[in-house]
């Protein structure tokens, strides 16, 4: 994913492989701005990086699983100046953000 416009918006999507999360990443790509596609299996996500290019990072992302959780950041995180804005669509509802789950993500 490359840095070369910092004001291009960063979205962080978890379950890009069908639904919502993928709706929401095509859209984001339609508009010109980079994503960050998680997926339990990454292989249903090889299409959004092959069409959106260097705009697109695919991540495999089990949001159920801490380890992957912070895999997946640290590696966002080392490839974007910033990330605008995280949707997440893939796993169970929680009642809080991850920070207030009790294990460190960030």
């Amino acid at each position: 994913m490359s840095d070369e416009n910092a004001s291009t918006r960063v979205w962080f999507i978890t379950g890009t492989s069908s639904g919502f999360g993928r709706a929401i990443a095509e859209e984001a790509l339609a508009r010109g701005e980079r994503v960050v596609a998680t997926a339990r299996r990454p292989d249903t996500v090889v299409d959004l990086a092959e069409s959106g290019g260097d705009r697109v990072l695919a991540l495999p992302l089990n949001v159920l699983d801490a380890e992957q959780r912070r895999q997946a950041v640290d590696a966002e995180s080392s490839r974007c100046s910033s990330t605008s804005s995280m949707r997440s669509s893939g796993g169970r509802p929680s009642a809080g953000p991850w920070s207030a789950s009790g294990e460190s993500t960030c």
